[in-house]
């Protein structure tokens, strides 16, 4: 099962995601990667029997909403935080995260 959300804010995106996560079982890894200038980035929740793919929304690199949302998340999904502080905050275009 693939689900994609789209042109959505931070805040839209984080309910979403908490709304359809069950869907896609137990998460197992995260892929974040800039994709271009229509959705900046795009973040990939991969879970045990599908995964979440939100256009927009979450953003890495600086200290905006789309980071700190990212941040969130990926902390209520169970990330390791010190793990995730590192690659939200850092400035370059993809990171990848397993549990």
């Amino acid at each position: 099962m693939i689900i994609t959300i789209e042109n959505t804010y931070t805040k839209e995106a984080i309910n979403a995601i908490r709304n359809t996560i069950e869907l896609i079982g137990e998460i197992r890894s995260i892929d974040h990667l800039y994709a271009n200038e229509i959705y900046g980035f795009e973040t990939f929740f991969n879970g045990a029997n599908g995964r979440i793919i939100v256009k927009g929304g979450f953003s890495s690199g600086y200290q905006g909403e789309g980071p700190q949302g990212l941040k969130q998340i990926l902390k209520e999904l169970g990330f390791n935080e010190e793990r995730v502080e590192a690659n939200v905050n850092n400035i370059g275009k993809k990171f990848s995260l397993i549990k």
